[in-house]
C-alpha cells in the first residue's frame, strides 16, 4: 500500500482466453477507474490471482502465464491505471514451469519478484528496475539446508534489501524459512521462524518496515492455528511467536504445490506495528504493536469466504484494508481508518 492509501487488488476472471489477470485500484476504499486487464488478452492463460504491490505513484503486478511460456511476468501501472511500458519476463527460459509469483516494491522503485521453479523445486528472486531491466545477472536462489522441496514464496522489500519466505519440505514435515538479501541480491542470513513442534503445509506470509524489520506468519497443520513472529533487521526475535486466532480452526486451502494463496497474510507498517489476517470459513484479522503485543481481540467473522483473506497496512500505520472472496466468488474489501 502506498503512503497516500492507494492499494490494488489482483484477481483472475473469465474472459478470452478462459482466464486473464486483472487489477482494480483503490484509494482509502474508493475505487479508481475500472478493472484493468494486465495479462495479454490473446496469449495468456492465468488461472490464479496475480500478485500485486502498490507504491507511491505506481502499482506492479506479477503473474504466471500458463498458456505458452509457463513463465512469470511483471508489469507496472500508474496509480491511475495507465501502463508504464510492456510486461517483462522475469523467470529465465531454463525455468520450464515457474509459478506462484510474489512481488514487492522497494523504496527505490525496483520490483522484487519471487517464484517457484518446479524443475528443481527451488525458490528464486529477481529485481526489475523502473525501466524494465533485470537487475541481477542471474536470479537469487533462496535455499534451506537439507531441503527436498522449496516452494510457495512470499517476498518483502525495504531499505535494507529484500527478504523471501517459503515452505521447505523435510521428509514428511515442513517448515517456513526466511532468507534476507542485500539490495544487490547477495544473501545475508537465513532463519527458520517456526518452532520445532510446528509443521507448516501452507505458504508463509512476510512483510517488513522501511528499516528492514520484518514479520512472518504461518499456519500450523497440527493445531490449525495462525502464528506470527516479528524480527528486527538483523534477524533477532522481537518477542516470541504469537497466536493470532483466538477461536476457530484456520482452514487449509492449498495443497502445498499449487499457487493457491495460503489462508493467512500479514502486513507491517513503518513503525513496526502489523496486522495478521486469516480465513476459517469467514474472514478475520488482528492488529499488533511494534513489540508484537495484540492491540485488540480478533475481529471479523461476519463475512463468509471460500478463498483466503488478506490484509495490507498503510506505511504510516493505523489504516489498513481487509480483502476476501465471498461465497459468490466476488472479491470484497473493507477499509479501516485509525
Amino acid at each position: 500500500m502506498a503512503h497516500d492509501g492507494t492499494y490494488a487488488i489482483g484477481f483472475a476472471k473469465a474472459g478470452a482466453p478462459p482466464f486473464a489477470a486483472y487489477l482494480t485500484l483503490f484509494t482509502a476504499g474508493v475505487p479508481i477507474g475500472v478493472d484493468i486487464e494486465v495479462s495479454d488478452p490473446v496469449l495468456d492463460f492465468v488461472d490464479n490471482p496475480p500478485a500485486v504491490a502498490a507504491g507511491d505513484g505506481e502499482v506492479v503486478v506479477a503473474w504466471t502465464e500458463r498458456g505458452t511460456t509457463f513463465a512469470v511476468w511483471v508489469r507496472r501501472f500508474t496509480t491511475a491505471g495507465v501502463p508504464m511500458g510492456s510486461a517483462v519476463r522475469v523467470s529465465p527460459p531454463d525455468h520450464f514451469v515457474a509459478y506462484a509469483p510474489a512481488v514487492a516494491l522497494d523504496p527505490a522503485g525496483d520490483a522484487v519478484v519471487a517464484w517457484t521453479d518446479s524443475g528443481g523445486w527451488e525458490v528464486y528472486a529477481q529485481a526489475v528496475d523502473p525501466s524494465g531491466a533485470l537487475r541481477f545477472a542471474a536470479p537469487a536462489l533462496a535455499s534451506s539446508p537439507g531441503h527436498s522441496v522449496d516452494r510457495q514464496p512470499a517476498v518483502t522489500a525495504d531499505d535494507a534489501g529484500f527478504a523471501v519466505a517459503w515452505t521447505a519440505t523435510y521428509g514428511v514435515l515442513t517448515a517456513a524459512f526466511v532468507q534476507r538479501f542485500d539490495p544487490a541480491g547477495a544473501s545475508m542470513f537465513t532463519l527458520n521462524p517456526t518452532p520445532a513442534s510446528h509443521s507448516v503445509l501452507n505458504a508463509p506470509a512476510i512483510s517488513s518496515s522501511s528499516d528492514g524489520a520484518f514479520v512472518v506468519a504461518w499456519n500450523d497443520e497440527w493445531t490449525f492455528d495462525v502464528f506470527a513472529q516479528a524480527y528486527d533487521a538483523a534477524g533477532v526475535h522481537i518477542g516470541g511467536a504469537v497466536r493470532a486466532n483466538q477461536t476457530g480452526a484456520v482452514y487449509f486451502y492449498s495443497d502445498g504445490f499449487s499457487d493457491t494463496p495460503p489462508p493467512q497474510s500479514v502486513s507491517m507498517a513503518c513503525d513496526g506495528s502489523f496486522v495478521v489476517g486469516w480465513t476459517t470459513d469467514r474472514a478475520w484479522f488482528r492488529p499488533y504493536d511494534a513489540a508484537a503485543r495484540p492491540m485488540s481481540d480478533e475481529t471479523g467473522g461476519t463475512y463468509r469466504t471460500e478463498l483466503p483473506a488478506s490484509v495490507a497496512v498503510a506505511p504510516s500505520g493505523g489504516s489498513f484494508v481487509h480483502v476476501w472472496t465471498d461465497d459468490a466468488q466476488s472479491v470484497q474489501h473493507e477499509w479501516y481508518a485509525p
